[in-house]
């Protein structure tokens, strides 16, 4: 590796402990829209397998799929429904305090000071992330990161590395000069399929992934 010039960070499940807050805000959504799914925390633990939380719903409610009359119906119903989720989680976020993990300030702090350069690489909707940090950061701190990257964006879900090398392309770096941090194997494998040092600092929830 050379001198490390940039700190890549994952969002959910890296930066701060989230995924409870998806699942009620999952949960909500299907009540408001009649249906009678439930996922507990042991379910969604599985669940957080499928990257992203669209194909979450599109596949564990593909039997929904004979209610429509073409594949397109169905994912605009998916669609409209994680939609509806992502409000509702920004809502909750704004509602109550979801702190930063133990340590990430200091570690962001201490990368500026040492002049490293700061990106996310991440599937969490854009929505999302600038919800959970405008409530964790001060004002300008998307000022602090050079490249913001995510899955929905780049078309393609972890565990394909495409978000990871979005943001080394805009870093206009090598590989070799970042590290990558993760909570999942499939956050793993994407960072480390862009050729990336990476660091695993597993989250509560996702702790057997």
């Amino acid at each position: 590796m050379q001198r490390l010039a940039a700190i890549i960070f994952d969002v959910d499940g890296t930066l701060a402990e989230t995924e409870e807050v998806h699942r009620l805000a999952f949960n909500y959504t299907f009540s408001e829209f009649g249906l009678d799914w439930e996922w507990t925390p042991a379910l969604y633990e599985d669940l957080l397998a499928i990257s992203g939380g669209r194909r979450r719903i599109a596949q564990f409610g593909h039997a929904l799929r004979t209610r429509f009359k073409n594949d397109v119906e169905f994912e605009e119903f998916v669609t409209t429904v994680h939609k509806a989720k992502t409000r509702k989680y920004a809502a909750m976020i704004q509602e109550g305090e979801v702190p930063l993990r133990p340590g990430v300030r200091r570690l962001i702090d201490e990368a500026r000071a040492q002049n490293l350069t700061l990106a996310m690489a991440t599937s969490s909707a854009q929505s999302n992330l600038e919800a959970l940090l405008d409530m964790n950061l001060p004002a300008g701190w998307r000022d602090w990161f050079a490249a913001i990257e995510t899955c929905e964006n780049v078309g393609e879900q972890k565990p394909a590395s495409a978000v990871y090398k979005a943001v080394l392309q805009t870093l206009g770096i090598e590989c070799s000069s970042a590290v990558a941090i993760e909570d999942t194997v499939n956050g793993l494998l994407a960072a480390t399929g862009a050729g990336l040092a990476t660091v695993i600092h597993r989250s509560a929830l996702r702790g057997q992934s």
